[in-house]
């Protein structure tokens, strides 16, 4: 499983066809689903056009960049039915939401999700308790299964 932030800025190859695809920009998350549906990367042109790559695509993720299954099919993110709707999901949104368990306590931040790849399944989200108890003890990890909904200004953890 792999961190949301470490995932952006990572250049995309297809290794079979010896290509740089671009660089990630972004990570559609679909907090209904649980899984990510794509990333934006950057495209070479100076005209810096968004393209899309179905994050089932991503075969593995390396120190240095991300790989893609060979012929991996890259659009331009105007040709994506309902491109619009999806680029709210972006999971930059996601970070700084409160986290709140069914029991009313204030657990923390969200800092960041993790993703499983590859496939692209929910795997949990980060939690800072704040910059003193971050440093002492540690972020916390709260694995999918104890996460609930995600909500406009909060997830909740069960």
């Amino acid at each position: 499983m792999f961190k949301g932030k470490n995932i952006l800025g990572k250049m995309v190859f297809d290794l079979y066809f010896g290509k740089k695809l671009g660089r990630v920009r972004d990570i559609i998350f679909d907090p209904r689903s649980r899984e990510a549906l794509g990333i934006i990367i950057t495209g070479k042109s100076i005209l810096h056009v968004f393209q899309w790559i179905d994050f089932k695509n991503i075969q593995r993720m390396g120190e240095n960049i991300l790989v893609v299954f060979p012929g991996t099919k890259v659009s331009n993110v105007r040709e994506i039915p309902h491109v619009k709707d999806l680029l709210k999901m972006n999971i930059k949104n996601l970070w700084g939401l409160e986290v709140i368990t069914s029991r009313g306590r204030l657990m923390g931040i969200l800092e960041d999700v993790y993703l499983r790849i590859p496939g692209g399944e929910f795997a949990g989200i980060q939690v800072s308790l704040g910059f003193i108890d971050d440093f002492l003890s540690g972020r916390e990890f709260i694995v999918s299964e104890e996460v609930g909904n995600f909500g406009v200004d909060s997830v909740t953890i069960i």
